[in-house]
Order: C-alpha cells, then sequence, then structure tokens
C-alpha cells in the first residue's frame, strides 16, 4: 500500500447498485422459477463492472466489494447462510422502512456454515475484473448476535459466531484478499467490559495475514442510528482495550461527519492507529461542499497527523442513490486534493484504471434440438 497518496479516498461498506439491478434482484425474489444461474452471474457481473466504474471514475483510491440492495440489511445474508437459525416472523405487518426492515433469527441448533458465508465469491469475482485496491466489509460477531435470539446470551452466541467469521475471514486471505473491515456498531453503548470485547475481537482476528480494519460507531451499515451518536465516554476505553489485546488491527474507522464533528477531540484519546475518518454524512442527501469538507480534514489534523488519516464516509453509501453517492465521493477527492495541496505534496499524473473483462463467455450446456425447432 506505499504507493497510496497522501490522505487517501477509502470506500468501505455497501455501494449503491444501479436500478436495473435492483429490479432484477426484486424481480428474482418474486419469481424464483425464472432464474438461471449464466443468466445470474452476467448481470452479477455487469453490476460489479458498474459499481467499479463509479467509484473509479470518482476518483476512491480503495474501492468495495459490496453492492447494497433493497430489503437486504448489513449481515442479513450472511446469517441466510448459518445452519442452525430459523428467520422469525415480523410482528408488524405495516412495517417502518426504517426501522422494522432487519430480520430477526431464532436458534434452533448449533450454528455452523457448511458451505461458508458467501464472501468469497465476491472477492472472486472483483479480483477477475479489476486490480484495484479493495476493502471487504463484515459484520462483526456481536453486531451479529444482536440478531438472534435463543437460550444462549448475546455475548456467548457472539463467541460462536467469531469462528465462523474466521474461518471464512482465513478463505479470503487464501484467496489473496488483504483488507477486511470488521463492522462492529453493534458495540457502542454496550454494558460489556471493554476488556470482553476485546478479547472477542483478538478471537475472531489474531494471527491472520490479513489488515484488519475495526469500525466502531453509532451507525449500521445503512446510516441509521442505533444509539446516541456520541463516542463519549466508551470509545476510548474500547479502543485501548483492542489494540491492548491484538495487534492485527490497524485502523479504526469512526464516523464524525452525522455530529457534525462535535466530538473530533476524542481522537487525542484513542491508541495512536490509523484512522478511517468519517467526513461525509450517509443519513443524508445534502452533498456538503468541498469547503466544509477541506475544514474537517483539517480539524482532523490538529489531533491525528494526516500520515494516518484515511478519508472516508461515516458509513456504507448504499443508502444513497448512486448520483447522490457519486457527487459526495467527488467532493472528498477534491477536498483531499486541495489538503495535499496545502502540505506541498507533489501527486502523480491519475490514470484510469483498467477493468479486465472476461475473455470469453462461460461455457453452456446446449441441449439438442427437438423435431421441428426451426433453430436446428
Amino acid at each position: 500500500m506505499s504507493d497510496l497518496p497522501l490522505l487517501p479516498i477509502y470506500l468501505a461498506g455497501s455501494w449503491p447498485a444501479a436500478s436495473w439491478y435492483v429490479r432484477h434482484h426484486l424481480d428474482g425474489l418474486r419469481h424464483t422459477d425464472r432464474g438461471f444461474h449464466e443468466d445470474q452471474e452476467e448481470v452479477s457481473r455487469d453490476a460489479f463492472l458498474v459499481a467499479l466504474d463509479d467509484q473509479l471514475r470518482a476518483g476512491a483510491d480503495i474501492v468495495t466489494t459490496q453492492l447494497g440492495l433493497p430489503g437486504v440489511v448489513e449481515g442479513i445474508t450472511i446469517l441466510d447462510r448459518i445452519q442452525g437459525l430459523e428467520v422469525l416472523p415480523h410482528r408488524k405487518r405495516l412495517r417502518s422502512r426504517l426501522y422494522h426492515q432487519a430480520a430477526r433469527y431464532q436458534q434452533t441448533k448449533p450454528l455452523i456454515a457448511l458451505r461458508g458465508l458467501g464472501l468469497c465469491s465476491d472477492a472472486e469475482r472483483l479480483m477477475s475484473l479489476s486490480s484495484t485496491l479493495s476493502v471487504i466489509s463484515i459484520p462483526g460477531p456481536y453486531t451479529l448476535a444482536g440478531l438472534i435470539h435463543g437460550g444462549q446470551s448475546r455475548l456467548s452466541t457472539a463467541q460462536t459466531l467469531s469462528g465462523i467469521l474466521r474461518d471464512e475471514m482465513e478463505s479470503l486471505g487464501s484467496m489473496g484478499v488483504t483488507m477486511i473491515q470488521l463492522d462492529e456498531p453493534g458495540m457502542a453503548w454496550s454494558n460489556e467490559d471493554p476488556a470482553t470485547l476485546a478479547d472477542l475481537v483478538r478471537r475472531t482476528v489474531d494471527g491472520l495475514p490479513i489488515e484488519i480494519h475495526l469500525r466502531l460507531g453509532y451507525l449500521d451499515g445503512y446510516g441509521r442510528p442505533m444509539n446516541r451518536r456520541s463516542y463519549r465516554p466508551w470509545l476510548a476505553p474500547l479502543t485501548t482495550a483492542v489494540v491492548a489485546a491484538t495487534m492485527n488491527v490497524r485502523q479504526f474507522d469512526l464516523a464524525f461527519a452525522a455530529s457534525d464533528f462535535s466530538e473530533i477531540s476524542i481522537l487525542e484519546e484513542i491508541p495512536a492507529r490509523r484512522v478511517g475518518l468519517g467526513i461525509v454524512d450517509t443519513t443524508c442527501t445534502w452533498v456538503e461542499p468541498v469547503g466544509l469538507l477541506v475544514e474537517r480534514i483539517h480539524q482532523a489534523k490538529t489531533q491525528v497527523p494526516a500520515e494516518r488519516l484515511w478519508i472516508s464516509a461515516d458509513a456504507g453509501l448504499a443508502s444513497l442513490s448512486r448520483n447522490v453517492a457519486i457527487r459526495k465521493v467527488n467532493n472528498m477527492v477534491e477536498a483531499a486534493r486541495q489538503v495535499r495541496h496545502e502540505l506541498g505534496v507533489k501527486e502523480a499524473t491519475p490514470s484510469t484504471p483498467v477493468l479486465s473483462l472476461p475473455t470469453s463467455e462461460p461455457e453452456m450446456d446446449i441441449p439438442p434440438a427437438r423435431n421441428g425447432d426451426i433453430s436446428s
């Protein structure tokens, strides 16, 4: 990662999917008998290319592998692949899209994931299409455990899930993935002791040959507040405990834009790790002007050296339209460029990354023509 510029633009989380892909996804949910593997793979590959093109043209240095889809809350697709869980029916028919969308699960058997969690296929697709540096975001075990009801405590369930997540991350590492964001908004304002939560992080990531970024905040993956929009007083004790428990966490991804940088001084109180600095708000469609983003970067620089700052959004951008997401990223890129210029950093001439399309279509089994079939 030595070729990254100062203040790189880092897009972790989910990216808004193209409207035609959303329509394809919804149609597949309504008509499960119409899907064919080759068609689905082609559409998914094309949607991936569009998302990559969006992010690269906007100027991102590190792109995300995930596409946000309606009705797919962070972690739900992972839990759907774990055996031993049953989906609980919604208790409210006329439910709010904002607060009653997340599914809840009942544990009925020991939790196992015999076929993995499905993250490796997305990573494999991305690496086959582009060599761009990317990050995979995975909901953390404590956050996922908050969606599961059963006989065990939340912490016990999280400890079981940590082993399942670790197996998936080991598979990702063997494929060549170098960067994973462990997303733990559920740890905000937790009643557990910081050392206990830090040990859970250690169980999940310690010793993996992958750079781990720990996202801690009060927003879920779609920008919805899960608790008070405040990092005091829990952030400093928790980050200190995490650093003491494991060296694998190299970066803390933090949300400051939604609170208008009112708590930016807390960066002085956390350990000396890199910071994924959220400077744009994913809870609103207002596109923050470049001047404001420059000011926010300067505010963070008074607490943390610029060399330890990566410029990001508060959460994944999938809750926004593609148009708004691209404009927000454009302004992030320009703000970072202006700050680099002020610091006297010379930038290399940007080059458009090349997306490598498959050279041939996948092999397909063509059935023999029937009698009277004009195609024969």
